[in-house]
Formats: structure tokens, sequence, C-alpha cells
């Protein structure tokens, strides 16, 4: 139980399972692929799974997470790296058959400081946690509630048009 390089193409077929390992590119250019040599369709496509399967066989419960993406860099010569953004997914109740519920969020980094800035909720909200900057058209359906806020508009052709369309 040692370790094991390999300095050209290795294919593998079956499962690989590594176990407590951390799985290191040292090229330039490292890029790890994913690829589906299948015909395309609907269910095709290269796939990547973050998989949350405890040992004890227990089912997931609210807030526990169920897989994260970080986007580190070192930060001095020490070859010490830090967090400068990240996607995390979570579970948003607890888990049985018939209930999976899920809530991605994103966040970024200020100084040292990693803040949720938009979660996306398993009933389809989209949560920011700071300003929301449009420059461009925006349009809106349905109910739009603006709440304890100011609208402002900077340009002097601003124009806000709100119309009853149901009558």
């Amino acid at each position: 139980s040692g370790a094991v390089t390999v300095t050209q193409l290795a294919t593998l077929s079956g499962n690989v399972t590594i176990s407590g390992a951390t799985v290191t590119q040292s090229a330039s250019s490292a890029i790890t692929t994913i690829k589906d040599t299948a015909n395309s369709g609907i269910g095709a496509g290269g796939k990547l799974i973050l998989s949350s399967h405890p040992s004890t066989a227990a089912a997931m419960a609210d807030t526990h997470r169920l897989g994260v993406i970080e986007f580190k860099g070192t930060e001095d010569t020490s070859n010490n790296s830090s967090i400068g953004a990240k996607i995390e997914a979570v579970c948003n109740d607890a888990w049985d058959g018939s209930n999976n519920d899920g809530i991605l969020k994103f966040y970024t980094t200020d100084g040292t400081t990693e803040t949720a800035v938009l979660t996306l909720g398993n009933d389809q909200s989209a949560t920011f946690s700071g300003a929301v900057t449009v420059t461009q058209l925006a349009t809106l359906s349905g109910n739009v509630t603006i709440s304890g806020a100011t609208v402002t508009q900077s340009a002097s052709s601003a124009i806000t048009t709100i119309k009853d369309t149901a009558n």
C-alpha cells in the first residue's frame, strides 16, 4: 500500500475506489475531463457526482452538506491555500423516501470571510444577500414585492412603468 505514479495515459475500467487520498495533478495545464463517449441525447453527457453517503446508513438531515466545490489558490510562499469562492449543496429538510429537498449556496470571500451571496431554494426562490444591480432591461412577471428598499434610477432617461394588465 504505497504510492502509485502514472507517467503516461492509464485506462481503468470498472469501479475505481480511492480512499483517504488526495489526487494531485502536477502538470502546468492540469485538466480533468469527464467525457461521455456514447451518442448524444437527453440523459447523455459527462457527469460528476459529489455524494454524501455515511457508513452508518443514516438518512441525510436538515442542513447537512451534500457536496461542495471550492475554488482555492495559494496566498503565500508557504503554499497555504485559501478559498476564494465555493458552491455548496445542502439538505433543506430531513430526507426520506418522498423528500429530498436541497438548496444551492454560492459563496464569495471578502478578506478571509466567506459569505453566502446567493441561495437557490428548493421552492425555486433566489435569495441575494447583497444589492442586485441590473444593467440591462429586466422583465419581471408575476407578483413583484419591494419592501424596505428604495428604487433609484440614475440615468437621465430612466423610465419606470408599472402597469396593471389585468383590466
